[in-house]
């Protein structure tokens, strides 16, 4: 993990599992700069497999490479020089401004008791310019609202520099308009990302890649249009897709289950 900080990293999961049939072996290889989506019903194992990238939890079998490095072999201020989490809970209660929470993603960078540089400062000024956040620079962090949270919490991440970014869910009890806000300032930053996402309509437009998830098992990784058909939604959500022009889907309950409901 020598490269410059803020260069897009390269993710590869080999034989990636954890838990007892929690998430089984998963093998994928993300090109930098590129975006993925992880799909999949509640339980597939989404989260799971996030908090194996960012090195919350240790697998059980197989390996996290970014650069070609195993993560969980490296320092963990190497790895988090480099990866960067963002979650869909946010503490509320934090008694600290937007600024002071954008500042934290320098930590990986500085050494011992040492102040913030120079450095430091431009790119927490740089991170707050560009989520659009300079207004609430000295605002605390618990006055703010759901997306203005996570907008703060994305300027984290991009101070950081990582190479790779990982979202759990980050639309999560946002309204429409803040998601799409949301999923357009992340693709924007430039690096590579790995996001579970709950609406499938909200892929297009933001995922290159997909991977999707059920009961722990991969059932396929690529392009967003080659991946994501109905066949596959069906298998994976137990639903019946139908497409809606050439990037949104209409959703309904098999029949079987109708009638069930029905009786």
């Amino acid at each position: 993990m020598s490269c410059p900080p803020g260069t897009p990293a390269t993710l590869a999961l080999e034989r990636l599992c954890w838990g007892d049939g929690i998430l089984h072996p998963v093998t994928l290889r993300l090109g930098a700069g590129r975006v993925l989506a992880v799909l999949g019903a509640n339980g597939a194992g989404k989260s799971t497999l996030l908090r194996l990238i960012y090195r919350y939890n240790h697998p059980q079998a197989g390996r996290v490479l970014v650069d070609g490095d195993d993560i969980h072999r490296l320092p963990a201020r190497r790895v988090a020089q480099r990866i960067a989490a963002v979650l869909q809970e946010q503490p509320t209660d934090l008694a600290l401004t937007v600024a002071e929470i954008v500042a934290l993603g320098r930590a990986p960078h500085r050494r011992g008791f040492a102040g913030p540089s120079a450095r430091d400062l431009h790119l927490v000024d740089h991170a707050l310019e560009r989520l659009l956040l300079q207004d609430f620079a000295h605002r605390a962090f618990g006055t703010l609202s759901g997306g203005e949270r996570q907008r703060v919490m994305v300027a984290r991440a991009l101070a950081q520099e990582p190479g790779l970014i990982v979202l759990d869910e980050p639309t999560n009890h946002l309204d429409i308009r803040h998601q799409l806000e949301v999923l357009r300032l992340v693709r924007d930053l430039g690096v590579t990302v790995v996001a579970s996402l709950h609406d499938l309509n909200l892929v297009h437009g933001f995922a290159d890649d997909v991977l999707v998830l059920a009961e722990g098992h991969p059932l396929a990784f690529g392009p967003v249009d080659a991946v994501l058909t109905p066949d596959l939604i069906a298998r994976a959500f137990g639903v019946v897709a139908t497409r809606r022009g050439t990037a949104r889907f209409d959703f309904s309950l098999p029949d079987s289950v109708q009638k069930e409901h029905i009786a």
